[in-house]
């Protein structure tokens, strides 16, 4: 948001987690998880959206992935 303080479009994509056993991750691990996936994008989307309204557009991508629907052996 430095470069570009008033966005038109936030894409939200986080890379995967690395291959692990999710019954080895401590809280500290989980916590990572879910700020990288679920609070660093509503930060994102709550520093953007006001200008957006403001302007009359804005588009707002969050990108996951098809490991929800499929899950993936080993990923956490």
């Amino acid at each position: 948001l430095a470069a570009c303080p008033d966005p038109d479009i936030l894409v939200n994509n986080n890379g995967g987690p690395p291959l692990r056993d999710f019954r080895t991750l401590d809280r500290d691990k989980i916590l990572e998880g879910v700020t990288q996936n679920m609070v660093t994008p509503i930060e994102l989307i709550q520093a953007v959206i006001d200008g957006m309204a403001k302007r009359g557009f804005g588009r707002i991508v969050n990108i996951t992935s098809l490991s929800v629907y499929v899950p993936i052996p080993g990923l956490d």
